[in-house]
């Protein structure tokens, strides 16, 4: 009898086994991480959940990394339905990435992560474990890909310190080399001398030459013939010099015929000059 009854127990510890695997049996993977990423950089990864009997239901979905030194601890970032980066440390689960079973409880996508590190689990470069999470809409805590019946493969993942980029100190410009201008000397100014205000000394008056009472005009003859001399009244004159135009008076001549002969005399030198 003892034995019938643990037959009966045994078999139904198979049932009910066989029921919760079927019901909870689900794969987790993904697929696309780096092997290798600089510190700054984010990433996207590809993303298969089944699960059985899970038509509609909603999860969670969380990217973890943890560094290989001990004690494990997990730090990283997830952007979230909205373009929103949420990290590990919020344990708000609705903040993370959401997605909905389809009819055959399944669900396929691309979510993309980085790492934190801002975090107090950063450690610089290194290698760091890579791994992903579900919350259930009534869960508390996680349940790790690692987990799962077909479970997923953390990926190793190398961090590097990003390259900094050297700025190229600024070249000092010479100094340009001040140039003396010379001091310009004061122009003197000129003192004006004062101008000497020549007196214009007063012009003596001329005395008017007075005038003669009595002008003889003599005009001379247009031509000229030699009058016969009275020798009687002249006296002896010599025949006048044709050649000199000079008349030879003859002296004992009066003083009234040498007035007469000088006026011939004239008439005779001024008569080749009369038109």
């Amino acid at each position: 009898m003892k034995a019938i009854n643990i037959l009966i127990a045994f078999a139904l510890l198979l049932i009910y086994l066989t029921i919760v695997n079927t019901v909870s049996a689900a794969t987790f993977t993904f697929s696309g991480a780096p092997t290798t990423l600089n510190e700054t950089d984010t990433f996207f990864v590809n993303i298969n959940l089944e699960i059985n009997n899970s038509s509609g239901n909603v999860y969670y979905i969380k990217g973890v990394f943890s560094h290989s030194d001990p004690p494990p601890s997990y730090l990283g970032y997830t952007k979230n339905n909205f373009g929103e980066w949420h990290n590990d440390d919020e344990g708000d689960k609705a903040k993370y990435y959401q997605v909905t079973m389809d009819p055959n409880g399944q669900w396929s996508g691309s979510i993309e992560f980085k790492l934190d590190t801002q975090d107090a689990s950063f450690k610089g470069s290194g290698n760091y474990s890579f791994k992903l999470g579900r919350y259930t809409a009534t869960g508390i805590d996680p349940k790790w890909c690692t987990e799962e019946s077909t479970a997923c493969e953390p990926v190793i993942i190398a961090v590097v310190a990003p390259t900094p980029t050297l700025t190229p100190s600024p070249t000092n410009s010479p100094t340009p080399t001040q140039t003396l201008t010379p001091t310009k000397s004061p122009t003197p100014t000129p003192t004006i001398k004062p101008t000497s205000t020549v007196t214009p000394l007063p012009t003596p008056s001329k005395t008017p030459t007075p005038a003669l009472s009595t002008t003889t005009t003599v005009t001379p003859p247009t031509s000229y013939s030699t009058p016969a001399l009275d020798q009687s009244v002249l006296g002896d004159m010599d025949k006048p010099d044709e050649d000199k135009g000079v008349v030879t008076y003859v002296e004992g001549a009066s003083s009234d015929n040498k007035i007469g002969v000088i006026f011939i005399a004239l008439g005779v030198f001024f008569s080749p000059f009369v038109v």
